[in-house]
């Protein structure tokens, strides 16, 4: 059974999930599988692939983790004693005793990515900025959305081309001097996207484009969907309380 939802009454959802997940005020393991396989139960009605979701939670891990482990170091100076063991020795007991805080912030960061990534997973770009949009977000976020939801596509049709140029041009290249090339080339790469976004956008306006983008199902709230957000609302709580 594959279950679908209006595109604001999920974002409502993960809204409120992740405010539940962040204010857990101390580490618990129960709480934290219980939104586990509360989130998979939910991504597995909704349809939702589990590449999918490990592909956009992985890319948040990129960032979340490190930042996860580097945070025991912030109570460094706390351990200094008069006769000072010396710095590898404060690193150890620091993790040692500041581990779950390490623990806490990765697990709240991954699952929050996890909550959003079912929110907005086979959704299309348009739908998801019309929702954003009739849920009365400033609409300078909206334009950033959608100027972030075009750039992207044609980053990654420029990185191709040069990549397919580099590779005919040079192609005993070794893999470091391929990364120096990639580097300098990094600026003339992110200018070329950016003036073929413009070509887009002008062609885009010649075309009758207003700011919005089109999408033909306008969305209409129904009483499932109050029922996701209450359903959202009692799981935030229980996770929050455990």
């Amino acid at each position: 059974m594959k279950l679908s939802f209006d595109i604001r009454a999920r974002l409502l959802s993960s809204l409120v999930l992740i405010i539940g997940i962040v204010c857990c005020p101390r580490p618990n393991l129960r709480a934290g599988i219980f939104a586990l396989l509360g989130l998979l139960i939910i991504a597995r009605l909704l349809g939702v692939g589990a590449a999918t979701l490990a592909k956009r939670v992985g890319a948040v891990a990129v960032f979340a983790l490190p930042i996860a482990a580097a945070a025991p170091l912030a109570h460094l100076s706390s351990l200094a004693a008069a006769a000072d063991p010396g710095l590898p020795a404060r690193i150890a007991a620091c993790y040692r005793v500041y581990w779950p805080l390490a623990a806490v912030i990765a697990a709240k960061s991954l699952l929050s990515a996890l909550t959003l990534a079912i929110a907005v997973a086979n959704t299309p770009a348009p739908e998801l900025l019309h929702g954003l949009e009739h849920l009365k977000l400033p609409r300078v976020f909206i334009m950033l959305a959608a100027f972030m939801t075009r750039f992207t596509g044609l980053f990654a049709a420029q990185l191709a081309r040069m990549r397919q140029a580099l590779a005919s041009r040079a192609p005993n290249l070794g893999p470091w001097r391929r990364t120096v090339v990639y580097g300098r080339l990094g600026g003339n790469l992110f200018v070329r996207a950016y003036e073929r976004g413009e070509r887009v956008h002008a062609a885009m306006l010649s075309r009758g484009y207003t700011g919005s983008l089109p999408w033909p199902n306008h969305p209409r709230w129904q009483i499932k969907d109050t029922a996701a957000l209450a359903f959202a609302t009692l799981m935030a709580a229980a996770i929050a309380l455990m």
